[in-house]
């Protein structure tokens, strides 16, 4: 089961559409693929630790592009 803070039945913020999306893509690909189980979903993430684990993912889930942009800018 999945639970976004400030969410209930639709998925409205951005950041969590995001984050649904790709959590259904390690989903799919791990049945139907036969990829590797993604950690959320073989420890599962207690809903105290929630907030934290969704900011992780969501610093995981820039683009490499976006990750340069962001140490030229800092220079």
């Amino acid at each position: 089961m999945l639970q976004y803070a400030g969410e209930n039945h639709i998925v409205a913020k951005a950041v969590n559409q995001k984050d649904y999306t790709v959590r259904m893509k390690e989903f799919f690909d791990h049945y139907l693929m036969a990829k590797p189980a993604p950690k959320w979903m073989v420890e599962g993430i207690p809903h105290l630790k929630m907030k934290d684990h969704l900011k992780e993912r969501v610093k995981e889930m820039v683009p490499p592009e976006k990750k340069e942009e962001k140490k030229e800018e800092k220079k």
